[in-house]
């Protein structure tokens, strides 16, 4: 898998898994987080090999530039 995919809510539980899941299946995980997000489960992230963007999800242009290059969102 070479997707690039774009995903939301991966500080979660099911969403930690399902960037878990993509990685491990040989996508480009791109993830959104708040600022105010738990700076652990951030750097876990990380670790995973994820790309990680903070934005508010309130910012229309942030979510556009999130979204450049992306096949699928989650």
């Amino acid at each position: 898998m070479s997707q690039k995919i774009l995903l939301a809510g991966a500080t979660g539980n099911l969403g930690g898994k399902i960037a878990q899941a993509l990685v491990a299946r040989g996508a480009h995980v791109r993830v959104l987080v708040r600022p105010s997000s738990d700076a652990t489960k951030i750097v876990a992230l990380q670790q995973l090999g994820v790309e990680v963007i903070q934005l508010e999800m309130s910012n229309a242009a942030a979510l556009q530039q999130a979204c450049a290059g992306i096949d699928c969102v989650v």
